[in-house]
């Protein structure tokens, strides 16, 4: 009979549209669920940066340091090697005096 033909569909119809709306309602809370992460980690991203920051400006500070420090190492390193000439020179000239 076609009355339970369409009282059969209309039943279909309504569970179709039943089942529809609890996946749109899933997807809904998924994408919710799914913003909520994002967020917890760019924040969580935000923290760390905002963490490293400073490590990583006392690290640039240490290295600009530590090559100031290099530099002038090296500097007194040059000034003692021409002292040390000197000192050669003039022992040299003290032999050559003595020796005269």
């Amino acid at each position: 009979s076609l009355e339970k033909v369409v009282a059969e569909l209309q039943r279909q119809f309504r569970e179709v549209k039943d089942a529809l709306a609890a996946a749109v309602s899933s997807n809904d809370h998924l994408r919710e669920q799914l913003h909520e992460q994002q967020m917890r980690f760019q924040d969580k991203s935000k923290d760390s940066l905002e963490c490293q920051a400073p490590f990583t400006e006392r690290l640039s500070e240490n290295q600009r340091i530590a090559e100031a420090e290099l530099a002038l190492t090296a500097k007194q390193i040059k000034a003692m090697d021409a002292e040390l000439q000197e000192c050669d020179q003039e022992l040299v000239r003290l032999l050559n005096v003595q020796e005269a």
